[in-house]
């Protein structure tokens, strides 16, 4: 069954810091894309995708910016991007980082495809080396809209080729996924390179022998845990099936009341009717996933002891504080004073049943 597809936060927060430090109106943009700035927050917090589109466009339009993706980029350490970033940035040589790559990117965003394809002798007659292309693309119809990720996306593949490379070396073409303006086209981070775009995928060619190179660890200056980077990822990691990716989807749009099944059907790619048939053959109704979704973010605010409840209760989209009150009795048993209250006595408790 098709899934909606999801992204961590931490893949746009560049883009507001960015915004931000220009003075922009950023809040009142995240609202008109129907995302919270509560819920950005959080990191590694999944969104729609497609919410995540809306708010780059209306941006980058609102400021003038066509090469917005480039220069957010430019100014983004992959490390930077949460665990997947540092995940990466750890890995002993840039083929174990590739793999690595291609192995957790799922994790961190769906709806999205990474590969490594080797180009033997691309010009037989010249003898000249092998040459590997690493490559990206965004799969569905929004993604040929939105060029900002492609240009993100490109300055983030620079950056960790950089990483053996050195922070001066161009690839010989790139191929961007989306089409781009002529501005963005001479631009100066592409160098000399041949530069395609609106070609289906994001791709830089590089040669074959960079893939043994260690990283340049002095580039790294976050380190985490490992393991506890990769459980965090898998935990939470995008759902593969629409009734759990829409339950998702929907806590981004819970602050503005109860979620529009719309703009739900609008996010899943989707009629209405169809929409509500597919849960219905799973058993749910739209109202129960709405219901599911107030529910488990509930549960993980509530595990945070600096998180008003009367916050919550807005956050959910609850138009007075009682209302939350009510529906977290009729799901638990007891109030979220009386239950943050247990999770303080008991934390073991609240790890084991109810993970963040």
């Amino acid at each position: 069954m098709k899934s909606i597809p999801l992204v961590r936060a931490n893949m746009i927060s560049p883009y507001i810091n960015f915004l931000e430090r220009l003075g922009s109106p950023v809040e009142k943009w995240l609202e008109e894309a129907r995302l919270s700035s509560f819920i950005l927050e959080q990191p590694e917090t999944l969104i729609p995708r497609h919410l995540g589109f809306s708010f780059l466009e209306k941006a980058a339009s609102r400021e003038g910016l066509e090469n917005l993706g480039l220069l957010v980029g430019q100014q983004t350490s992959l490390n930077k991007l949460g665990n997947f970033g540092r995940l990466i940035c750890q890995s002993l040589t840039l083929y174990d980082a590739l793999n690595t790559l291609q192995k957790i990117f799922p994790l961190n965003a769906s709806g999205v495809v990474y590969w490594l394809e080797v180009e033997p002798g691309f010009k037989p007659e010249e003898r000249t080396q092998e040459r590997s292309w690493l490559c990206m693309q965004h799969i569905g119809s929004m993604s040929v809209r939105c060029p900002y990720t492609s240009q993100f996306t490109f300055t983030q593949m620079l950056y960790l080729l950089s990483l053996v490379a050195g922070e001066e070396w161009r690839p010989e073409e790139v191929c961007l996924q989306t089409r781009q303006t002529k501005a963005v086209k001479q631009s100066k981070i592409f160098g000399n390179s041949k530069l395609q775009t609106g070609v289906g995928f994001t791709g830089i060619p590089f040669p074959t022998h960079f893939l043994s190179l260690p990283l340049l660890k002095t580039r790294v200056r976050e380190e985490s845990d490992d393991r506890i980077a990769w459980q965090n990822l898998q935990s939470s990691a995008p759902p593969d099936n629409l009734p759990d990716s829409l339950e998702r989807a929907l806590v981004s749009l819970l602050r503005e009341g109860y979620p529009d099944i719309n703009t739900a059907a609008e996010i899943s790619g989707m009629s209405v009717r169809t929409l509500q048939r597919r849960l219905n053959e799973q058993g749910l109704t739209y109202s129960r996933v709405v219901e599911k979704a107030r529910f488990s973010q509930a549960i993980v605010w509530l595990q945070d002891p600096t998180t008003q409840i009367v916050d919550i209760a807005v956050e959910l989209g609850y138009s007075a504080h009682p209302h939350f009150t009510r529906a977290f009795k009729r799901w638990t048993g007891v109030s979220p004073a009386q239950f943050r209250r247990l999770v303080r006595e008991n934390p073991d408790f609240a790890t084991s049943k109810f993970p963040k």
